[in-house]
């Protein structure tokens, strides 16, 4: 698909890339910024998940540094098509020759009033973004090596073990990298078995087993708020809390404005939200409540939250 991009962003000049959730979009787009920028071109890139800008804010940006040079890239086009949509029509009026790269979740929408999405008209123009069972193999031989120690290590699972992962994990690659995670000195010995729920076993026992409650309690809150995709502020954290997991590497702290005043925490990936929740083992009524809870929690704590909260669950409600 990265060849195909590539032709797109020469002409037409712009493409949509699709994909669903931990499908590796954000590493993709990355990757093509890198390459861009070595051929001495600026990339600028724009998550609509972890921006407070707006959209007129990012119109001036286009108008400012667009030239025959540049390529524009905006994450998460899903949480925002509204947003997504400015961009782009305001890019054709302002190109000055530049591209466009636009990427996220690939997601059915059915409005119940009966609204047409912004992004309606360019879906078919978009590019599906598909995990293949040989891209599961590439994850296997990572981690493998990793484990052992071993870069020339190359013992690639049978044709017959790679579709059947597939079919068990789909294009979930942090669900499965935890599975194999999990299994991983059997599956360097040859045996190939993995299960679904090996994904949530590991994750339960290398983050939630060896915290106590009260950092089990605010690194699910974090999930939570990663099932939409938002950053969780200072405010709604109890810092020494995440400290475990801010070390481990699994929470990552980030700063919104120049002077780093105002802090966010979120999830190495927005992924591991979903696999967190399910390891810590809540019924469906518990965790329903639990999300409730602490959506509450997060509004009252910081109130600029609540018209986001508000919207990342609207859009989850159409998808």
């Amino acid at each position: 698909i990265t060849d195909e991009i590539e032709k797109r962003i020469e002409y037409p000049s712009w493409t949509w890339i699709r994909g669903r959730g931990s499908a590796g979009k954000t590493v993709l787009a990355i990757q093509i910024a890198l390459d861009y920028e070595a051929g001495l071109h600026p990339a600028y890139y724009l998550d609509l998940a972890k921006t407070d800008a707006s959209a007129s804010e990012a119109l001036d940006v286009i108008t400012t540094l667009a030239d025959d040079q540049v390529l524009f890239i905006v994450d998460n086009v899903h949480l925002d098509e509204g947003f997504a949509r400015d961009v782009f029509d305001h890019w054709k009026v302002a190109s000055m020759g530049s591209r466009l790269l636009l990427l996220g979740r690939d997601v059915s929408i059915s409005d119940p009033r009966g609204a047409a999405s912004p992004l309606d008209e360019l879906r078919k123009e978009a590019l599906t973004l598909e995990v293949k069972p040989d891209d599961l193999a590439g994850v296997f031989l990572r981690l493998a090596r990793r484990f052992l120690s071993s870069p020339s290590y190359f013992s690639k699972p049978p044709h017959e073990t790679l579709q059947d992962w597939h079919h068990l994990f789909g294009g979930d690659l942090i669900a499965f990298s935890a599975a194999v995670a999990k299994r991983i000195e059997r599956l360097t010995n040859g045996v190939w078995q993995l299960q679904a729920q090996d994904a949530a076993e590991y994750v339960r026992e290398t983050y939630l087993e060896r915290a106590n409650e009260a950092e089990r309690h605010n690194l699910l809150r974090i999930a939570v708020l990663a099932q939409l995709e938002m950053d969780v502020p200072e405010g709604a954290i109890e810092l020494a809390k995440i400290k475990l997991f801010l070390r481990d590497g699994v929470v990552h702290r980030i700063g919104r404005d120049l002077s780093g005043r105002y802090e966010y925490y979120h999830l190495v990936h927005p992924g591991l939200g979903d696999l967190l929740l399910t390891a810590a083992g809540y019924s469906l009524d518990e965790l329903n409540q639990f999300i409730s809870e602490q959506l509450r929690y997060v509004a009252r704590r910081n109130p600029f939250c609540v018209m986001q909260i508000a919207s990342r669950l609207e859009s989850a409600n159409r998808q």
